[in-house]
């Protein structure tokens, strides 16, 4: 599993591995950094290690790998081209998907690191988790009496974020845009060679190949929680980077901690080559808190509201009734019984796939219920 995080790190000392904190990083919030995340075995069970990736890596890191998107040739290699490498080549051997996965509120990082994991184990995804430093803690309905200072706290840090988010998604794109134009090189000289100056039979045979060989993967977004607040913040940022790139083939806005009131204008802004799925709890207990904790100053929360739902490319999906007043669904093991039902849902979000047309639609409120 691949970390992006612009949280603090330290090295353990008597292992090569490192753990991450629970600040930024100390050069600052806009300061990534990239880790690999390996399951602890032995004593460690339960627990993860992490490996940092070197801003610089050298070429014998990438021996065995595939290189050839590192584009142009001969330019200096990065951390992220490693761990680009690395992910194609276990893409290759198990036909995964990829999931970009940004937590929430009050989650640590060993949290995000066990609920990325679970996807891993439940559907067909490898999954990088974008880890920003909120202040750990899980969901916990009995919160201590500082609890609104640190959701207001954690608000603060995610908005510190946008420009790490930004980096990172920019990076992305650009490493997706660079893997795909070796995937047209090859079409067209696929079409040269059936078709020599024929420019119709070409672009047929062009066409045919890139169906048959398209980009080896899909690459979804599902934003958790807070991590919904920190997305839209990017979006209506002043950057705007994000927006003129289409990086996902699915958008999952998955129990949204952020305000309902006029999401559209933001959602809008989302480019996506299939969907974006918003997911509802009306009974949600983690939103229901969120909406006490700052009192009349916090408007009704996109994730537990079914009242107009109106961003023209949205799909909005309705658990209510489902998975009783769970926040954190699909992976949860106390939920198998609705898995059974909602896992073949959620497995067609993850892999970029269309999911939303064989569910029952009430045009009433523009929704899906499953």
């Amino acid at each position: 599993m691949i970390v992006i995080t612009n949280r603090d790190f330290s090295k353990h000392r008597n292992r090569e591995t490192y753990s991450l904190k629970d600040g930024f990083n100390d050069k600052g919030p806009e300061e990534l950094r990239l880790f690999t995340a390996e399951p602890g075995t032995g004593r460690r069970k339960g627990k993860w290690d992490l490996t940092l990736l070197p801003d610089s890596p050298a070429k014998k890191e990438f021996r065995g790998l595939d290189t050839s998107f590192i584009r142009p040739e001969g330019r200096d290699r990065f951390g992220s081209d490693l761990a680009t490498a690395r992910l194609l080549h276990s893409i290759r051997r198990t036909g995964n998907d990829v999931v970009l996965f940004i937590h929430g509120y009050n989650t640590a990082i060993e949290d995000s690191l066990d609920r990325a994991h679970s996807m891993e184990e439940t559907y067909p995804v490898e999954v990088i988790v974008f880890s920003w430093p909120s202040n750990g803690g899980g969901d916990n309905p009995l919160e201590d009496a500082h609890g609104v200072a640190s959701y207001l706290l954690d608000k603060s840090d995610a908005r510190k974020s946008i420009t790490a988010l930004d980096r990172a998604l920019w990076r992305m794109n650009q490493l997706l845009t660079d893997l795909n134009a070796e995937t047209f090189t090859e079409a067209r000289r696929f079409a040269c060679d059936h078709a020599p100056g024929n420019r119709d039979e070409q672009r047929r045979h062009m066409a045919r190949w890139l169906r048959e060989h398209r980009c080896p993967f899909n690459v979804t977004l599902i934003a958790h929680s807070m991590g919904n607040y920190l997305y839209k913040k990017l979006l209506t940022s002043s950057s705007e980077r994000l927006s003129r790139n289409c990086t996902f083939d699915n958008v999952v806005l998955k129990a949204a901690d952020t305000n309902h009131r006029d999401h559209a204008r933001w959602i809008e802004r989302i480019r996506a080559r299939k969907r974006v799925y918003v997911l509802i709890n009306q009974e949600d207990h983690a939103l229901a808190l969120s909406n006490m904790k700052v009192g009349e100053q916090q408007k009704p929360r996109l994730g537990s509201t079914i009242a107009e739902q109106n961003a023209a490319n949205a799909s909005y999906i309705d658990f209510t009734g489902r998975i009783g007043d769970e926040h954190s669904y699909f992976v949860n093991a106390d939920l198998q019984k609705s898995l059974d039902t909602l896992e073949p849902l959620m497995q067609k979000m993850l892999t970029g796939r269309l999911a939303h047309h064989e569910l029952e639609y009430r045009p009433d409120t523009n929704t899906y219920v499953p």
